[in-house]
């Protein structure tokens, strides 16, 4: 359910990025978005967690920022 309502909220915030499900058991999603959109990428984060249980996990190997 938790998904649904993710990819939801996404679409109503004129597709900032797109969800791929990792792990379904475990509900493991990853949010691409455009790398000049960072910032509102991360907003959107913070606003959904007020809605659904959001915890960030970091990619490994991913540089900060990108």
């Amino acid at each position: 359910m938790h998904m649904a309502l993710a990819r939801f909220l996404l679409e109503g915030n004129d597709h900032l990025g797109y969800l791929s499900v990792l792990d379904r058991t475990t509900g493991l999603m990853v949010f691409i978005h455009s790398p000049d959109q960072t910032q509102e990428a991360q907003d959107f984060i913070e606003q959904a967690r007020t809605v659904l249980p959001v915890e960030v996990v970091e990619t490994p190997g991913r540089k900060e920022g990108a």
